[in-house]
């Protein structure tokens, strides 16, 4: 969903698709390969040891602004600003957020003041507020299946196309973390959206007719 957004605002994507650990050497060769402007990580918190393991790997070759987002960050955004790696991190949904740190960024702008976003500025970190979240989910594009090796990902490669309608989600489960996260928001009356059946099946007849090899249809709202 990032990638298709910051591509239909213009900016360029790509993806370091792990499956497994891998070195820090062969991260960072990966890294030069692209050659970033930022380079984002999405963590939960058990995956945050790797995310700090990388992102002190880029910091090595590359002095490039590094963003950590996903419910670790939004949950407990101050374990993870913490890290001397990582310069920014993104509390809640990050499209708005990244599409106008991308453009801030471009322009020479300062990012200081980006809802969402917790941005370090030589000692001092400001802690901006979320904004309300996006309630109408059809204007988003569709998510960019071109940035991952796709026929190849797990479920895929058995012909298996994957989809997520809807944000957010109806119930309060004590053993989950849905129920702080729809506290975090301004308007938490729409924490939980679905998108419209016209959208739902324009996006599926899409997959379907670019990859032939979709057999099956599975939702994972």
């Amino acid at each position: 969903a990032l990638s298709a957004i910051l591509k239909k605002a213009g900016h360029q994507t790509n993806l370091i698709q792990l499956t497994k650990e891998i070195s820090e050497e062969e991260f960072q060769k990966k890294v030069k390969a692209l050659n970033p402007d930022l380079i984002g990580f999405s963590s939960t918190a058990h995956v945050f040891p790797f995310v700090k393991k990388y992102a002190k790997a880029v910091k090595k070759i590359r002095n490039i602004p590094v963003i950590c987002g996903g419910v670790y960050p939004t949950v407990c955004p101050e374990e993870v600003i913490e890290d001397e790696n990582i310069d920014i991190i993104c509390r809640g949904e990050g499209d708005l957020a990244l599409i106008e740190l991308c453009q801030k960024m471009e322009n020479g702008q300062p990012i200081e003041d980006i809802k969402n976003l917790w941005a370090k500025k030589g000692r001092n970190i400001f802690k901006n507020e979320l904004r309300p979240l996006i309630t109408n989910l059809d204007e988003l594009p569709f998510p960019d299946r071109e940035i991952f090796d796709y026929a190849n990902l797990n479920l895929e490669k058995k012909g298996i196309g994957t989809f997520m309608f809807s944000r957010g989600c109806p119930y309060q489960c004590t053993f989950c973390c849905e129920s702080t996260l729809r506290k975090l928001y301004p308007n938490p009356q729409h924490y939980h959206r679905i998108r419209s059946p016209q959208s739902v099946v324009a996006e599926i007849k899409e997959v379907i007719k670019k990859y032939s090899f979709i057999k099956f249809v599975r939702l994972d709202d």
